[in-house]
C-alpha cells in the first residue's frame, strides 16, 4: 500500500481540482402521501462573495390536505459544514436572534438533523453527504470525509481523482406555522402538542425525502 501510495504521488500528482460546477435537478421527488405543487429555482449568492458556495439550488412545494411542505435543496461545494451557518448566510428571513439555543439536534438511521422554528416556520435542516449519512455539524461532516471518503474513493484517488468529495445537498424542509395552528398566527399560541406534530410531519418527510 504504501509503494502504491508514493508510486502515485511521484509519478501522477494531485490535478488541478475540477468541480463539476452544475446538479442536474430532478423534476419531482416523489413522497409518498405528498402532491408536488411547484418547482423553482433558487437564487444564488452573490457572485463576489468569496464564501459563497451555493451553485445551484430549486424549491419544491408539496400538499397533503391542509399541509404544506416547501423544500429548499441547494447543491454546494466545499460548503461549511455547520448548517445553522448556511441558514443564517441563505435563509435569513425571520430567523431568531439566538438561532443556535433554539436548534434542536436530533438522530435517524439516516443520520444527523436539525430541528427549529422561526416566525413563521416550523423547519428541518441537514446536510445529505456523498458518502455516509447527513450531518449538520462541521465535525460530523469532516468525520463523513475522512471516514468514508477515504473507503469509498482511495482507488479512484490512485487513478488521479480527488480524494474527498466536499460537496453536499442541503435540505431545508419548512411547514408554515399557520398550518400547524390551523390558521392562527401568534407561536405563543402554539401548543408543544402542536410543534410536536409539526415537527413530527417533517420528519417523516424527511425520511422520505432522504
Amino acid at each position: 500500500g504504501v509503494v502504491m501510495v508514493v508510486g502515485r504521488v511521484l509519478f501522477y500528482p494531485a490535478p488541478v481540482r475540477v468541480v463539476e460546477p452544475t446538479f442536474v435537478f430532478p423534476e419531482d421527488v416523489p413522497v409518498a402521501g405528498w402532491q408536488i405543487q411547484a418547482r423553482a429555482e433558487l437564487a444564488l449568492a452573490d457572485e463576489d462573495d468569496a464564501a459563497a458556495v451555493s451553485v445551484s439550488g430549486q424549491r419544491y412545494s408539496y400538499r397533503q390536505g391542509e399541509q404544506q411542505v416547501e423544500v429548499d435543496l441547494r447543491y454546494l461545494i466545499a460548503p461549511p459544514g455547520d448548517v445553522p451557518v448556511l441558514i443564517r448566510d441563505y435563509i435569513p428571513d425571520g430567523l431568531p436572534e439566538n438561532l443556535s439555543d433554539d436548534l434542536m439536534e436530533r438522530q435517524s438511521p439516516m443520520g444527523f438533523y436539525l430541528l427549529g422554528t422561526t416566525d413563521e416556520q416550523v423547519f428541518l435542516s441537514a446536510c445529505i453527504n456523498p458518502y455516509g449519512g447527513s450531518t449538520v455539524g462541521d465535525r460530523q461532516f469532516k468525520r463523513n470525509r475522512n471516514f468514508y471518503d477515504i473507503r469509498h474513493r482511495f482507488g479512484a484517488w490512485l487513478l488521479g481523482d480527488d480524494l474527498k468529495d466536499e460537496r453536499c445537498l442541503w435540505s431545508h424542509l419548512s411547514t408554515p406555522l399557520t398550518t400547524a395552528l390551523n390558521g392562527d398566527e401568534s407561536l405563543t399560541d402554539l401548543s408543544s402538542d402542536d410543534l410536536n406534530q409539526a415537527y413530527a410531519t417533517l420528519e417523516q418527510f424527511w425520511a422520505d425525502w432522504y
